[in-house]
């Protein structure tokens, strides 16, 4: 049975409350937590069918996800993983990460996800799929449900992902005119 009480929690990577949802009756209550026991935690909790939700802390993943927001992590396997899903893992330095998936190789038979944060207009990082241990299933901003499966979420995201060399393209135009104007302005 699930528990409709779920505990209230901090972790310090995030620096903000996060809701972990669990099937037992421990709850934690205004507990820190490293980001090492943060990922331990939800890795738990995750490999026993449970649902995780946390606050956003960021802008790699504008426009989709904002700074403050509410994710849900589910519970997912490898082999469920697809394009266009927003994968939760642990970078290399400890940071818990939630990125969008671009596309999949193999390197020395070993599965790799290329994923990027929706904000980067270039590069892609390199996760192997036993890294991955969820995807974003929601999103919650002031209190409304944006659920990642919705086809016009799916689009949007898509579209979003197939038009980077033009954003890259503005963002490029961005910075010279931000160093041209700074270089005027320091004339």
């Amino acid at each position: 049975m699930k528990n409709n009480n779920p505990a209230q929690t901090t972790s310090s990577i995030i620096s903000t409350p996060i809701t972990i949802d669990s099937t037992d009756s421990t709850h934690l209550s205004n507990h820190q937590l490293s980001s090492h026991d943060f990922m331990q935690l939800t890795n738990e909790l995750l490999n026993n069918g449970n649902m995780v939700r946390f606050r956003a802390n960021g802008k790699s993943m504008l426009p989709f996800i904002k700074d403050g927001d509410i994710l849900t992590i589910t519970p997912t396997k490898p082999k469920q993983l697809k394009n266009g899903h927003i994968a939760f893992y642990q970078k290399a330095d400890g940071t818990p990460t939630a990125h969008r998936i671009l596309g999949k190789i193999k390197e020395n038979g070993i599965t790799i996800f290329l994923i990027r944060g929706d904000g980067y207009v270039a590069g892609k990082e390199k996760v192997p799929a036993k890294d991955i241990i969820g995807i974003i299933t929601k999103v919650e901003r002031n209190g409304i449900d944006i659920n990642q499966n919705k086809i016009t979420i799916k689009l949007a995201t898509a579209i979003w992902s197939k038009i980077q060399t033009i954003r890259w393209f503005f963002y490029r135009i961005k910075r010279k005119l931000q160093t041209s104007y700074t270089y005027l302005a320091n004339k």
